[in-house]
């Protein structure tokens, strides 16, 4: 496997895995000089549920896994089994390369190499897996934030990771903000853009927020890392907040905000309840 350094343009960042796994089946020659048989990605034809089979010039075969977000020992897991998957049904690899080269394939059968591709790497592989090659995909030109609201069009290069561990935050996060804008277009002026207030500040407090994209009042929630916070529904001119946890088993779990709701009051009732969650 040669890895290139180019960066190639295209759109940003990344909303989840499968736009990475697009991206690096599309530029699987480019950046890593290999040619991809078998994906996961419609009319992909997949082959024992990897992510992504190449082979190299040689057709040495190469087994795949991109992570949207953290490379973990779940995912180096993972690719030990599809190693040992490729290697006891060896041959409808050897069919598939045969297929893609339009000619007899028959050669000694070896382990396949191991990638891993993604945005960062957990501590525990900073000191790397010697079976598996991780790399890490970077963004130029552009620094996000944790919440990103749409994506935009920038380089992306990948490279193999280091023992510095860097990047060590997570992966921004798209956020599809117009579902949220959706289900507010009924209401008054005044109370979409005081939710987008509150909302922001939320945000700020790293404080993240999942619009549905389903026709239900509770169109939000807010959740900090994998806990849930609060929901907001959709009322007669107004969002209905709730709070999860200890508050709203208090009785305390409610709040209609309207056109005339301080949006400070809000937003101090929302991190209340993160605290007692």
């Amino acid at each position: 496997m040669r890895i290139s350094p180019e960066a190639i343009e295209c759109t940003v960042p990344f909303a989840n895995e499968r736009q990475l796994q697009r991206f690096v089946v599309e530029n699987a020659q480019r950046l890593l000089g290999l040619q991809v048989i078998a994906s996961t990605l419609p009319k992909g034809r997949p082959l024992h549920k990897v992510d992504i089979l190449a082979i190299d010039e040689v057709d040495r075969v190469h087994v795949i896994e991109c992570k949207w977000d953290a490379i973990d020992s779940g995912a180096v897991a993972q690719l030990s089994g599809y190693s040992q998957t490729i290697q006891d049904r060896w041959a409808t690899v050897e069919e598939r390369i045969a297929e893609y080269r339009e000619r007899p394939i028959q050669r000694s059968q070896m382990p396949p190499v191991l990638v891993a591709i993604g945005y960062r790497q957990e501590g525990v592989l900073r000191v790397q897996d010697p079976a598996v090659e991780v790399l890490l995909f970077h963004y130029h030109g552009q620094a996000f934030e944790p919440f990103v609201d749409s994506q935009v069009s920038r380089a992306v290069s990948i490279r193999a990771a280091d023992a510095r561990g860097e990047p060590s935050a997570a992966h921004p996060e798209v956020l599809k903000t117009q579902y949220a804008e959706e289900h507010l277009e009924g209401l008054p002026a005044p109370v979409r853009e005081l939710f987008w207030r509150v909302d922001r500040c939320l945000r700020n407090d790293e404080i993240r927020p999942k619009y549905s994209g389903k026709k239900t009042r509770t169109f939000v929630s807010y959740r900090s890392g994998r806990r849930l916070i609060a929901t907001a529904s959709i009322g007669t001119a107004s969002i209905d907040w709730h709070c999860s946890g200890e508050r709203q088993g208090a009785g305390q779990g409610g709040l209609s905000m309207d056109a005339n709701t301080d949006c400070d009051e809000v937003v101090r009732f929302i991190k209340e309840a993160n605290e007692a969650v």
